[in-house]
């Protein structure tokens, strides 16, 4: 456990915010095993971080990091949900999960509620993350910010004098923002005409583009270099909205590029082109037409089997992050013997194949097969799920796999844009 004083507190030094006390000395606090814990006066946010290296911890084991903390007899405003968020080091802050301090909140509240301990002290879950054998630091945070909405406690029966204070300034509060997500700052605009600003501002939305965004952006093929700057002469915020919507070609032109619009994430989509098809560039079996998105996409005219295989190094996409792999095709008006299962894996370099997975290509399949059904994605291409994977911070290769075998069945009429890797 973490005390409160190995925490970085905000304001916990100024003596009209914060008091340091001994639960020894309280009737009314339960026990702690640390010399001091920190009694909150009066501030209208507060935000509380901890760190812990995860060279200490057992490995390969998955941990939760809870609050500990206790609600003095008289307090105010302490009904507002808090932000918390647990985070791997230089990984985005990623999407913050709502709590509830007070434990009497009514169930069914859109976010996490405490619970006692035997030790008599409240905990909330601040969130969970798995310990692999990679040394890292765990970045535990909880944030509190509700407008102006001043938070106090009394101690004792006796009210502590309660300080006045003014507006927080907008980098103050632009700053505050940048460590939620993206949806919370777009709630938090809605708040003031302050608050919209803050929220709107470069500081906050860089924070949740991607570190390496300009770079990406500089290298498109889809842009010219006059285009690549007007890009990057807009707003974080309108950049960060156009990445999520518009992606941009990469690479050799065979890749495109986009961002999650909730986490801000990377999503990369691997075209037709970049993938191994078996017998691919045999025009009896396989023609290549033009597309709108990449420069040709791979049109099935008779097999009997075939084998997809794509590939992409971890340090491409975003550290400590689960991500799904999804080969995106569509079916043409005139197909033969697509009603039989494709066997579909995903597997880091070095690893053996493991076990794969049915999946198939009608969309009308019916519900209930052993095996993985198809989608209509909104672009109008269908998908099926080939499988996840969690990307740490080790650098390494994923390989993804789809086999269609069964027999001499002779299979005709599927169109393959390519296989994405997007969040899940």
């Amino acid at each position: 456990m973490l005390g409160a004083r190995e925490l970085s507190i905000v304001w916990s030094h100024i003596s009209q915010y914060w008091k340091w006390v001994s639960s020894a000395e309280s009737p009314v606090l339960p026990q702690s095993r640390f010399s001091e814990v920190a009694y909150l006066l009066n501030v209208c946010w507060f935000q509380i971080r901890g760190r812990i290296e995860t060279k200490i911890f057992s490995p390969n084991t998955t941990y939760g990091a809870y609050f500990v903390y206790a609600i003095a007899d008289h307090f105010t405003e302490l009904h507002h949900p808090v932000n918390v968020s647990v985070r791997f080091e230089n990984e985005n802050e990623g999407n913050a999960t709502h709590a509830y301090l007070q434990p009497d909140t009514p169930e069914g509240q859109d976010g996490r509620l405490p619970r006692r301990r035997e030790d008599m002290w409240l905990e909330i879950e601040i969130g969970e993350f798995f310990n692999g054998q990679v040394e890292s630091v765990v970045h535990m945070h909880l944030l509190g910010t509700d407008g102006h909405m001043w938070k106090r406690k009394k101690k004792l029966g006796k009210e502590m004098d309660v300080t006045t204070g003014s507006a927080l300034p907008e980098e103050c509060i632009a700053t505050i923002i940048s460590f939620t997500s993206p949806r919370e700052a777009c709630r938090d605009s809605l708040v003031s005409r302050v608050f919209g600003s803050a929220a709107g501002s470069d500081l906050v939305w860089n924070r949740f583009l991607p570190p390496d965004h300009q770079q990406i952006i500089s290298e498109s093929v889809s842009l010219g270099s006059s285009s690549s700057t007007s890009l990057n002469n807009l707003s974080k915020r309108d950049l960060y909205f156009h990445l999520c919507d518009n992606p941009i070609l990469i690479g050799n032109g065979n890749w495109s590029f986009a961002i999650d619009k909730l986490s801000g994430k990377k999503c990369y989509m691997l075209g037709a082109r970049e993938l191994s098809i078996t017998w691919g560039d045999s025009p009896e079996y396989w023609k290549w037409l033009p597309s709108a998105e990449f420069s040709e996409v791979a049109y099935l005219l008779n097999v009997c089997w075939f084998q997809i295989r794509g590939r992409i190094e971890t340090k491409t996409l975003s550290p400590s992050t689960t991500n799904g792999a999804y080969f995106v095709y569509t079916i043409a008006d005139r197909f033969t013997q697509l009603h039989h299962p494709v066997n579909v894996s995903v597997r880091f370099e070095n690893e053996n194949e493991g076990n794969a997975t049915h999946a198939y290509w009608q969309p009308d399949t019916p519900e209930g097969q052993d095996g993985r059904l198809p989608r209509r994605r909104e672009d109008m291409w269908l998908e099926i799920e080939i499988g996840e994977f969690f990307n740490d911070q080790v650098e390494s290769v994923v390989h993804m796999h789809l086999l269609g075998t069964d027999g001499l069945m002779w299979k005709s009429g599927v169109v393959i844009h390519g296989i994405e890797l997007r969040p899940k």
